[in-house]
């Protein structure tokens, strides 16, 4: 007996709901947004602390879908778990309808979706990815309808075929897709430059009405963003991207983040293979989204991909996923289907088989791994939904005011802190002084650590600046202007021309010193030992010069950093230190020898004695 198409296709849903409760968390990120959403509900703004206008969040669509819910009484996990499983079950819908019902196809989409653990540990987890899922799908479902519309000989500029509505409902998307986040743009680009080229050739007045029509949500949320935040962009992306962290050991990272996903999801290059051979045999437009797929997968590997394994790669697999169902041959499609199935349900780490008790693929901090984490397993099992089914919900705000704190994880703490409580994070994601300073080496992707100044907390505390430094005291009044003061004020606007004007990171554009060698040297029972630094760093910041390395000496590990004024250097300067220990004190004379003068000056540190190689720094910019 032949099987009717709906019956397969709520049976499909049916899967797929099943393997999703079972598996369905929470993870820590999340509660950065639920934290902003509960601010604005009490009055202070759409900020993450109380003191001042920061975009801590990356995705303004999911929380414009989340705060509705909250507002109407639901908990801000439970409205994440909905809009998550709504959304997936949308695209799961959508893309049925894509491959016209076809059991086959529409079996390997959700096959795929339930076996993959690059497109299913992300379908929950109470980030954005289920709203990028559902419009990644809608975006190619829209673009192969208008394909085909054009395909058949229609004019694309008639009212009656797939082209006929024009280009606005794919730009739309496209809108939602970048303020779900900013990062989908190189998936897009290929794709709605070749559409906007097409569709010019029928009419060039109506092509740029659709397309101004098509991203005027993401432009009036772009100029919102500028006018209360001073930036169109996250404070998350000046924090991870503007760190000054090396091109080479980013690309690096970005490729362990590759080989880290393939050992996590043996489905994910199969996938891409597959999305691959699809584009090829494509229409233009198709190919288009094929490259744009290439491209995104380029970016993230560019920035070093994420601490979450195969988080960043959800949409490109997305893509992938929807060209294959619908290009590749139906021999193809059934024998992939066949695999995925026996992947799914022999693989040990399937999500057939997982529930909250689901063990890591490998521990947290595992040599070799970089810093990526099986998030979902490394997780207790109170972050998932069938535990907080049980024990209830998170509850917002609960803690009482304490003075300005420092800590290392953003989410559940912060949710929790009181309204007021002033939360300096020391990764920067929700600070705008601290992402604006350089990082402290070592690095781990996804936290890159800032040192906190001496004053900061006690500025925060009063209101006042009371930093010692005096270059890091400027740019504290221009972060404070910019993120404080009444949003219309003439010099809010000149504190964010000033800030404009400095690099990624908040540095004024100055000399840098290529550090060749550092060496440390000390007294240990009684001998001398030496010992290599472990990622020396040298800097000249606002004519600050700064150095910082890890070193072991005996069994001791010690943190070292020097900081003296200096004038910018010529292009020939050298730097000398000569060091002498004296009881648990050590001296340091800092010598800075020009080519036809000498200037000195002093400071004192506790630590070994330091030998130090510098090559002649470059000349200051224009």
């Amino acid at each position: 007996m032949r099987v009717p198409r709906w019956l397969a296709g709520v049976a499909g849903l049916g899967v797929f709901s099943w393997v999703w409760f079972r598996n369905a968390w929470i993870n820590d990120d999340a509660f950065i947004t639920f934290r902003t959403i509960e601010q604005l509900l009490v009055g202070n703004g759409l900020q993450w602390n109380p003191h001042e206008r920061v975009q801590a969040f990356t995705h303004p669509a999911w929380l414009g879908l989340l705060l509705p819910l909250r507002v109407a009484g639901l908990p801000l996990a439970a409205a994440a778990f909905l809009l998550s499983w709504l959304a997936v079950s949308a695209a799961l819908v959508l893309s049925w309808r894509t491959v016209s019902g076809r059991p086959a196809r529409a079996g390997l989409f959700v096959a795929a979706v339930v076996g993959s653990r690059v497109l299913l540990d992300y379908t929950s987890s109470g980030l954005e990815t289920p709203l990028s899922f559902l419009l990644l799908v809608a975006f190619v479902h829209l673009v192969l309808r208008w394909e085909r519309g054009e395909g058949t000989g229609r004019s694309g500029d008639s009212c009656d075929s797939g082209a006929s509505h024009g280009v606005t409902p794919v730009f739309l998307v496209a809108s939602a897709l970048l303020l779900t986040r900013h990062d989908h743009a190189p998936l897009l680009v290929p794709v709605l430059a070749l559409l906007a080229v097409r569709r010019f050739r029928f009419s060039r007045v109506r092509c740029g009405a659709e397309i101004a029509l098509g991203l005027s949500p993401f432009v009036i949320w772009s100029l919102f963003a500028c006018l209360y935040y001073g930036s169109p962009f996250p404070n998350t992306a000046l924090a991870k991207l503007g760190a000054g962290v090396p091109r080479s050991e980013l690309f690096a990272q970005g490729l362990h983040y590759v080989r880290a996903t393939a050992t996590w999801d043996p489905l994910w290059i199969p996938l891409l293979i597959g999305g691959g051979f699809a584009a090829a045999r494509s229409a233009p437009l198709g190919r288009a989204l094929g490259i744009g797929a290439a491209l995104h997968m380029s970016y993230v590997t560019s920035i070093g991909g994420d601490f979450m394994v195969g988080r960043f790669w959800v949409p490109a697999a997305v893509v992938a996923l929807v060209l294959a169902v619908v290009e590749l041959p139906d021999r193809v499609v059934r024998g992939s289907l066949a695999g995925v199935l026996v992947v799914g349900l022999f693989w040990p780490q399937s999500a057939l088989w997982s529930d909250r008790d689901h063990v890591p693929s490998w521990p947290v901090g595992a040599p070799g791994m970089s810093g990526i984490r099986d998030m979902k397993g490394d997780l207790p099992g109170s972050e998932w939904l069938s535990a907080l089914l049980r024990d209830g919900w998170p509850a917002p705000m609960v803690e009482p005011l304490t003075p300005p704190r420092v800590i290392g994880i953003l989410g559940r703490p912060g949710f929790r802190a009181h309204p007021r409580q002033i939360l300096v994070d020391r990764y920067a994601l929700s600070d705008p002084f601290l992402a604006r300073l350089p990082y402290e080496p070592p690095w781990e992707i996804g936290h890159l650590r800032r040192h906190v100044p001496e004053g900061y907390l006690e500025s925060l505390a009063v209101g006042e600046n009371r930093l010692r430094d005096p270059a890091l005291a400027g740019l504290y009044d221009d972060v404070r202007l910019l993120v404080s003061a009444p949003v219309f004020d003439r010099e809010r606007w000149r504190s964010a021309l000033r800030l404009a004007r400095r690099d990624g990171v908040g540095r004024q554009k100055d000399v840098r010193c290529p550090l060749l060698s550092v060496r440390l040297s000390g007294i240990d029972g009684g001998r001398l030992v030496e010992a290599p630094v472990l990622s020396p760093s040298v800097e000249v910041l606002d004519r600050k010069l700064f150095l910082r390395g890890v070193a072991a000496l005996g069994e001791r590990a010690r943190m070292w950093q020097l900081e003296v004024s200096v004038e910018p250097l010529p292009a020939r300067a050298e730097l000398r230190c000569v060091a002498s220990a004296s009881n648990a004190a050590l001296d340091l004379e800092v010598e800075l020898v020009y080519e036809d003068s000498a200037r000195a000056s002093r400071a004192a540190a506790n630590g070994p004695s330091l030998d130090l190689v510098l090559a002649a720094p470059t000349a200051p910019d224009g």
